[in-house]
């Protein structure tokens, strides 16, 4: 923490400097792993990369070929994963 105590400093410039540092240079992950976050798509996105409209993604969706994620009332999200999942299966 470069010795400054963010609660005793915490109105001073050195306490500013402090939390730019820290929010430039994140905490590494334990043991040094970087763990991979999913990417997670819209259903316009997810037609325009696969190729197909996005009725047929919807459809897709409601038969349950594609998994996808309900995120509030009107949201939903397809993880990139999956939708290339379907686009090798569909291809076969």
């Amino acid at each position: 923490m470069d010795g400054l105590d963010p609660i005793k400093y915490r109105g001073s410039a050195d306490a500013q400097s402090w939390r730019i540092r820290r929010r430039r240079f994140p905490t590494p992950t334990p043991g040094g792993v970087r763990v991979s976050v999913p990417t997670y798509l819209s259903i316009r996105a997810a037609a325009e990369k696969s190729g197909f409209s996005e009725k047929t993604v919807r459809r897709r969706i409601a038969d349950g070929s594609i998994p996808a994620t309900r995120i509030g009332p009107r949201s939903i999200r397809i993880r990139e994963d999956d939708l290339a999942a379907w686009l090798r299966g569909s291809a076969a």
